[in-house]
């Protein structure tokens, strides 16, 4: 099932139990309906459910595809979740504030991708990667809390945020020079980061005690 599957007139849909599959194409959500905004499962799909008219796999630990009818502008994703997958947040035009929890070890590619109002993102320590393309030309982004766990910002991953000025970033200088980050992410490099922890400071060194000098004794 693809995207062309749904008009912009569909407000709700239900995946029966036989639908295993559905199609994505890279920067776009898998239900490509601006006035979608409830996805329902059957309770007998194996592949996938639904939490808050939101798709996830079976378990709970990828979310899959946020309607972008949904009128909510904050999200906090559910603690458990550990992959944002791709294009699963991709247009939405409501969000402007994104919670993410400290289960999640990974953004998809193309996740957030033009989420025109999305202006803060919150990321718990957890995350190690943030795939390319993630928050592409989200125009408004303009802070982001980045934690010490991430390792990896791909190619592109904040492409085109033109008003991100703020990273808030739970580690220290050497912390960050350890971070692989890809090219296409000019933005986020001249952004003023803001760093949680200090640099430990070097112990004093001690100063030798002077010997004193003996003084003479008079002859008698």
């Amino acid at each position: 099932m693809g995207q062309t599957s749904f008009n912009n007139k569909i407000v709700s849909i239900t995946i029966p139990a036989s639908l295993k599959d559905i199609a994505a194409y890279d920067g776009e959500n898998s239900l490509a309906s601006q006035s979608l905004s409830e996805i329902k499962v059957s309770a007998s799909n194996p592949v996938f459910s639904s939490k808050n008219g939101i798709l996830f796999n079976k378990d709970g630990t990828k979310l899959i595809c946020y309607p972008l009818g949904k009128p909510d502008t904050t999200y906090n994703v559910p603690n458990g979740v550990v992959e944002i997958g791709n294009n699963a947040f991709a247009g939405c035009p409501s969000i402007t504030n994104i919670i993410i929890p400290a289960t999640l070890k990974k953004i998809g590619k193309y996740a957030f991708t033009e989420c025109r109002e999305l202006n803060k993102v919150s990321i718990s320590e957890g995350c190690t990667t943030i795939a390319n393309n993630a928050f592409y030309r989200c125009s408004a982004l303009g802070t982001i809390d980045l934690p010490v766990s991430v390792a990896s910002i791909e190619q592109n991953a904040f492409y085109g945020c033109e008003s991100l000025t703020d990273v808030y970033y739970a580690g220290t200088k050497i912390d960050r020079s350890l971070i692989v980050i890809s090219d296409g992410n000019t933005t986020l490099a001249t952004a003023t980061w803001h760093y949680t922890e200090t640099e430990p400071e070097e112990s004093p060194t001690d100063s030798p005690t002077p010997t004193p000098t003996p003084t003479a004794t008079p002859a008698p």
